[in-house]
């Protein structure tokens, strides 16, 4: 009966000590759920105004005015959709965190900064493998003499393609750390921090000016060559050194194999000749006279020829497309589908497209040694130009001329009256005009 007793005694002390174990282990859970909680941050917050969704904010507004239906600057996935019509300015939490690119609009600037130099879409066109192949290229048809330079500007872009140091300075204007620090700092109160956001966000805009003269500074002495300029000094090198022609293919130069005479009045006298891809034509002084490429040219490319003159022309010379069924006849319904070197007519492809003087009379004026020209008959485009220089660049009359469809075309050149000699440099297939 003792004995019982006793273990009775130490199996009520023993649940008793067993359940104050439990007790114990669910009020310290709670204790550390409820400081997790209070160490909450303000980001895992649900979101006041779509609080029922249980939607977590993800997004902030750096917009100056809020709109009416925007309730805080603290949004979250149903926000946007609310507020969809809406320019807003808005920054992921996640951003504050990562801070490797850059927030269109934001800073406040005097420019959108996504129409500016700063985003990596404007760097990429001038990335250093663009200087790499663009001179690569250039040194093949000229010389080694230009490798010196090339090194130059290939250093020179790489320091204008410094973009982390350029991600450093937007992100010392941003404020995105101070937002940061601010979150941080306001774990519980999402209205503090709408106050302090707001707060900061006024003084960035009354920066504009600060954060201006820092954009500025970083892009202030950086000028880029754009490709086309690029282009006219290779054009304007590879005459100086037009020897080295010989390492192009000669299906790249000469897409229109001879020329030949037509039987219009003295074409016949008319001696053509070539050698080195270049194509001669020789007049005697003769009356009148024209010849046409053995091949036509196809309506779905763009063509480029460059014709040289070993003098100014005493009386005139016509250039230009004729059409299967007129080869043999006066060049050009009256010259509106050619242009013409020695005389000022309004029918001759003289509708100036570029330049302060109109090609026929610069050509007229002065001794313009080469022409270039580029065509594509199904989009009804005929341009030319003074060559390397392109000071003056011409087009045909479109309400003039139509070229015809399904119809085969020739170059044509018809020669008046003259000895002058005439060389077709090249006559290549190109991607795109460069006339244009």
């Amino acid at each position: 009966m003792y004995v019982q007793t006793l273990s009775n005694i130490f199996l009520n002390f023993y649940s008793i000590f067993i359940f104050d174990k439990i007790l114990l282990k669910i009020v310290i859970k709670s204790q550390r759920k409820e400081e997790k909680k209070q160490k909450m941050n303000i980001l895992d917050h649900f979101c006041s105004i779509h609080e029922e969704q249980n939607n977590q904010i993800k997004f902030f507004c750096l917009n100056e005015e809020m709109p009416e239906e925007i309730k805080s600057r603290l949004l979250c996935n149903y926000c946007l959709e609310d507020a969809n019509k809406h320019k807003l300015i808005l920054v992921s939490i996640d951003r504050l965190y990562n801070n490797n690119r850059i927030v269109s609009q934001w800073p406040p600037t005097y420019q959108d900064i996504s129409q500016n130099i700063l985003l990596p879409d404007f760097l990429t066109k001038i990335k250093i493998s663009y200087i790499e192949d663009y001179y690569e290229n250039l040194k093949k048809e000229i010389c080694e003499s230009l490798e010196q330079q090339k090194k130059q500007d290939m250093m020179a872009i790489s320091q204008m393609l410094d973009y982390e140091g350029i991600i450093n300075k937007y992100n010392q204007i941003s404020g995105f750390s101070q937002i940061q620090n601010i979150i941080s700092q306001n774990n519980n109160s999402p209205s503090i921090l709408e106050q302090q956001l707001n707060e900061l966000i006024k003084q960035k805009y009354q920066d504009i000016d600060k954060n201006q003269q820092v954009i500025d500074d970083i892009f202030q002495n950086i000028a880029v060559m754009q490709e086309q300029e690029l282009k006219l000094i290779q054009d304007d090198i590879m005459q100086k050194v037009r020897s080295l022609q010989i390492i192009q293919k000669s299906s790249q130069v000469n897409q229109i194999g001879n020329m030949v005479s037509s039987t219009f009045k003295e074409s016949a006298n008319i001696k053509i000749k070539t050698s080195a891809n270049k194509i001669s034509i020789i007049p005697n002084k003769l009356l009148c006279g024209q010849v046409y490429s053995m091949k036509p040219i196809k309506q779905d490319k763009i063509y480029q020829f460059i014709v040289e003159f070993d003098k100014k022309p005493q009386n005139y010379i016509c250039i230009g497309f004729e059409e299967e069924a007129h080869k043999n006849r006066h060049l050009g319904n009256q010259g509106r589908n050619s242009f013409i070197v020695g005389q000022v007519n309004s029918s001759f492809c003289s509708q100036l497209l570029k330049g302060s003087k109109n090609l026929q009379d610069l050509v007229t004026e002065q001794f313009v040694k080469q022409l270039i020209i580029e065509v594509k008959l199904c989009e009804n485009k005929f341009y030319i130009s003074d060559f390397p220089n392109r000071t003056s660049i011409n087009s045909m009359n479109e309400t003039q001329y139509q070229f015809k469809p399904n119809t085969d075309y020739y170059f044509t050149i018809q020669i008046n009256n003259q000895d002058t000699q005439i060389q077709i440099l090249s006559s290549k297939i190109i991607p795109q005009f460069s006339l244009e």
